[in-house]
């Protein structure tokens, strides 16, 4: 697990502490492997993979107050621990499920408190303000074009730290910004020496570019590489979006994920349109 799936399920779990019965709609359907992979203390986990008649079926015994034998059942006043993992929108279901909601909670996408809301951004926004402030806005940003995963975002945490002797030298820890005066001019290169900020930036183009420089080398190679590995990464991606494939590049040291090649591409498209770094 990864820190933000780790919010996600103590988001969960803290529900059913507190209310015994959760009912967790997924309509984007990104948390299914969470769900399937979910194991909570003396809980129940129901999918509804076979229809609400079938999951009515399973659930309906948990909520009975009265035996089979007609005996009032043991802490009948105790709501069961169970979660009902539903992969579809609430409002599609015609309230096949209205008693156990009325009888527990409701999670899903922009559920009022924010306790109760799962959707990825808003996960993904109290994990990364925590960890890397500065970093937080474009990486939500990446959440709501859905260009990322919840996989990769955990990976992206796990990554991720404050680089704080980046944010002394460029004045941000934005990757795009940073790449973009890196490659582009030699002005803070004084500062990086200084601050022994290298390893700092090989690190935050490895995980937001996907593009790899070698930190105990130069300062003047580790912009060559960069420079080299923007570029040629844009071309190997347009070229694969029009189609064609270069096998010049099949080995080159460029990005390799769809996410890494569409921020390159991005970038060096921005780059371009920098007047302040027309000369670069």
């Amino acid at each position: 697990m990864g820190k933000v799936t780790d919010e996600l399920i103590g988001l969960i779990a803290k529900q059913v502490d507190d209310h015994g019965i959760v009912v967790w709609y997924d309509p984007e359907r990104i948390y299914g492997a969470v769900a399937r992979g979910l194991n909570l203390t003396e809980t129940t986990v129901f999918h509804c993979t076979n229809g609400f008649f079938e999951l009515r079926h399973r659930i309906d015994p948990l909520l009975e107050f009265v035996e089979e034998g007609g005996h009032l059942r043991i802490h009948a006043e105790v709501p069961p621990r169970l979660v009902v993992y539903v992969p579809q929108d609430r409002s599609e279901t015609h309230y096949a499920l209205v008693e156990v909601e009325s009888a527990g909670v409701v999670i899903e996408p922009g559920a009022n408190p924010w306790q109760r809301n799962t959707r990825l951004k808003v996960l993904a926004e109290r994990i990364f303000k925590q960890i890397s402030a500065d970093r937080a806005p474009e990486i939500i940003r990446k959440v709501e074009q859905g260009t990322v995963s919840l996989a990769e975002l955990d990976w992206l945490a796990d990554q991720t730290g404050e680089l704080g002797a980046v944010k002394l030298v460029f004045g941000t820890t934005v990757a795009w910004n940073v790449a973009t005066a890196f490659a582009s001019t030699d002005k803070h290169d004084h500062a990086i020496e200084e601050k022994q900020a290298l390893p700092e930036l090989a690190e935050l183009f490895r995980t937001d570019l996907g593009l790899e420089i070698q930190p105990e080398g130069t300062i003047d190679e580790a912009r060559r590489t960069l420079c080299r590995g923007l570029l040629l990464g844009e071309l190997s991606a347009r070229c694969e979006t029009a189609g064609d494939e270069v096998a010049a590049l099949a080995t080159a040291a460029i990005p390799r994920t769809i996410t890494h090649r569409k921020e390159v591409m991005d970038l060096c498209a921005a780059w371009r349109n920098r007047a302040d770094f027309r000369e670069a």
